[in-house]
């Protein structure tokens, strides 16, 4: 038989229980509430990118298309799209700062990551620190960007460099990443022999894109005509030493006009140093590759010449 205490003892125990069951529904309840689209939709996709400092793989992880900030921040426009990245330096220094990531709508418009309610929507712990953003050779860094917008998915991510060029963009659709503008070339692969003094080389005009300057985000940076033309070459030396010289590669306009990349913001067109043609001395056998980038319309009749010293034609391609 079941003394009082007893029984006094098992109505303790079960209330107990009772309670302790409540406090766990009502946690279960909670978690279940946290909003899934934290977690976001895995995306995968990678691309290295590279600076003038170094390069970096960078990974677009996935995408939440309505996010939700922790601590109750609410966007401006109603709605957060929220991007988790991954860097990993390969070469060099590369800055994985969230200043450097950018959404692009259909329309054209640029959101910074810092517009709207956009930066304090995550949280420390959530984010990239600025020390984990300066990365060398080994290193790496993940985290969340978030932009006050509407979700889109004709909207593309962008990774930036210092001076707003774009080193790549990603569709927040799905799909493959490209590099820079993504622009299309035009093949031309036409060769000349340029003769010098008492030196030769063969030229050849490898390929001509065209942009309006909407590889750069830095309105400083756009062509003054409205049109930049980038062209790629290769030089290969043939007798003796020719002296290489970009700025004696010119792009001639219909009625004569002459233009370098010194022109206008034409130097702006090409988006790193290390791609640009570079002065050098070439012996027989050596070749130098690189691109010139001019500050014009490309019009019928457009041409690309090598000048000598005396500003006479060596070689001229047609555009």
């Amino acid at each position: 038989m079941r003394t009082a205490a007893s029984l006094a003892l098992l109505m303790t125990v079960a209330l107990t229980a009772a309670i302790t069951a409540g406090c766990s529904s009502a946690q279960s309840d909670t978690a279940g509430e946290k909003p899934a689209e934290s977690s976001g939709r895995d995306v995968n996709k990678s691309v290295t990118v590279k600076t003038d400092d170094g390069s970096a793989k960078v990974s677009l992880v996935s995408v939440s298309e309505s996010f939700k900030a922790d601590n109750g921040t609410k966007a401006k426009t109603g709605n957060f799209v929220a991007v988790k990245l991954r860097f990993e330096c390969e070469d060099g220094k590369y800055s994985a700062s969230p200043s450097y990531i950018k959404l692009k709508q259909p329309d054209g418009t640029v959101l910074e990551s810092d517009a709207g309610n956009a930066d304090r929507a995550v949280s420390l712990k959530q984010g990239i620190t600025s020390d984990e953003s300066q990365l060398v050779k080994g290193t790496s860094a993940e985290g969340i960007v978030a932009f006050d917008a509407p979700y889109d998915p004709g909207a593309k991510l962008l990774v930036t460099g210092v001076m707003g060029h774009i080193l790549a963009q990603w569709p927040l659709s799905g799909g493959e990443p490209i590099l820079g503008e993504g622009l299309a070339k035009r093949e031309i692969n036409k060769t000349a022999t340029i003769k010098d003094l008492d030196s030769s080389a063969v030229a050849t005009l490898v390929s001509v894109t065209e942009t309006n300057g909407g590889g750069s985000l830095d309105k400083t940076a756009a062509p003054e005509s409205g049109n930049f033309v980038i062209i790629d070459m290769k030089f290969e030396g043939k007798t003796g030493t020719y002296r290489l010289i970009p700025r004696n590669v010119h792009l001639k306009k219909p009625d004569g006009t002459t233009i370098d990349s010194g022109d206008g913001n034409g130097s702006w067109g090409v988006d790193l140093d290390a791609e640009e043609l570079q002065s050098t001395d070439l012996s027989p056998g050596k070749t130098a590759t690189g691109k010139v980038s001019f500050d014009s319309k490309l019009e019928p009749g457009t041409k690309i010449v090598v000048l000598d010293y005396k500003d006479k034609a060596l070689a001229e391609w047609s555009l």
